[in-house]
């Protein structure tokens, strides 16, 4: 069996893959690693050794360990088959997935603009070239020995999704993680994995998802959620708490919310909202949600309403309506509806759009004419009144 050599306390020892230790060809011990991410060796009377090592993953996502300065041995050699995984944000590695001996390693993790997810054990960092995945919006990354594409490996982290916008506007997503305890047992503070593309609306689901492009490949993070729209056009989308093949909780619930104004009314199909910036103004991302417009009765006049479905999984779905408020006129032959929150006017075509008739009892129907005649609306955008 494949196997390094490290010399300390006047000896020099022999370490295989597999938690033994051996000097001058006997077996002495076990080998692990601390909190420190120092080998340590607990010798058969008792004893232990340390030694400092350095770990780093190389430019082939293959985890080595080198001694002053020189690599002392690839993990990835000598038919051995790697599996890593994350707990707690602690990196476990086993080196043969054919034995049970485990060691862990501590350090701090982030994800650069190429979405390469990095380790940082000892001041040392690791590029992890691999992509994040999931369609159930999970925090997943994925990836494998690059000398053997079979070999892939799952890193999962528990946290709550966050949104955020920057000075254009753009709608960002942040993965806020819990970090590995401290030492004292206190909680060891907040990671966070910014996402550096923008997020949108799946207009076949209507649901959140994340797209990016990397390696000739196209990625994506796909939520689960709740979409709503309020009357002044917020949108909010309320993420589903997921959890792992365990059944142990991996995303918390969490509520996300992005400014938005309706810039090119119409009244036939998508909805497109164009987001603000944090003054206000209008920025440079626009969320089309698949959906049609429709008449709808409020509680003290006529609203015009957007009505959409959203998919979950292959199965389920669940329609509901957002009502905008605001006012129908008629204005020089024209029936017009101006949203409130937006002073935004569209025209209705009569006949096909909006069908005008005698006076309604109802007067949330009633419409007053230009010579002050009053009709009554009996059809809206689809819906008999």
């Amino acid at each position: 069996m494949a196997s390094f050599t490290l010399s300390g306390g006047g000896n020099t020892f022999d370490f295989d893959p597999v938690g033994g230790v051996s000097s001058s060809g006997q077996l002495v011990g076990s080998w692990t690693t601390n909190r420190s991410n120092q080998i340590v060796v607990k010798k058969r009377d008792g004893s232990t050794l340390t030694f400092n090592v350095t770990w780093m993953l190389n430019n082939k996502n293959q985890l080595t360990v080198g001694s002053q300065g020189t690599e002392v041995f690839n993990f990835a050699t000598g038919g051995l088959r790697n599996s890593f995984v994350t707990r707690d944000t602690v990196l476990r590695v086993q080196p043969d997935r054919l034995n049970t001996f485990v060691f862990e390693l501590h350090g701090t993790w982030d994800m650069d603009n190429d979405h390469n997810l990095t380790f940082t054990i000892n001041g040392t960092t690791s590029v992890i070239d691999g992509f994040v995945s999931d369609p159930l919006g999970r925090f997943i990354y994925h990836f494998a020995n690059k000398d053997n594409l079979l070999q892939t490996n799952v890193l999962g982290f528990v946290g709550t999704w966050q949104s955020q916008q920057d000075p254009n506007g753009t709608p960002l997503l942040e993965f806020h993680y819990q970090k590995e305890a401290n030492a004292d047992g206190t909680p060891g503070g907040e990671g966070v994995f910014k996402l550096p593309k923008a997020a949108a609306i799946e207009r076949t689901t209507n649901q959140l998802s994340y797209t990016y492009d990397k390696g000739n490949k196209t990625l994506s993070i796909k939520f689960q959620g709740m979409l709503m729209i309020s009357p002044d056009f917020q949108i909010t989308y309320i993420v589903q708490r997921q959890v792992s093949s365990a059944g142990e909780q991996m995303v918390a619930s969490t509520t996300l919310g992005f400014d938005a104004m309706i810039t090119t009314p119409k009244v036939h199909g998508d909805l497109s909202l164009t987001l603000t910036k944090a003054d206000g103004t209008l920025g440079n991302t626009t969320l089309t949600i698949g959906g049609d417009f429709e008449g709808v009765l409020g509680k003290t006049a006529l609203q015009v309403g957007f009505s959409f479905t959203q998919t979950f999984g292959p199965a389920g779905q669940i329609s509901r309506t957002a009502a905008f408020n605001g006012q129908l006129r008629f204005s020089e032959g024209q029936v017009q509806w101006t949203f409130s929150a937006t002073g935004t006017t569209i025209e209705l075509s009569v006949g096909a759009d909006i069908k005008l008739g005698g006076v309604s009892v109802d007067e949330r129907l009633n419409l007053k004419l230009d010579e002050g005649r009053v009709v009554g609306v009996t059809f809206l955008l689809g819906v008999d009144f």
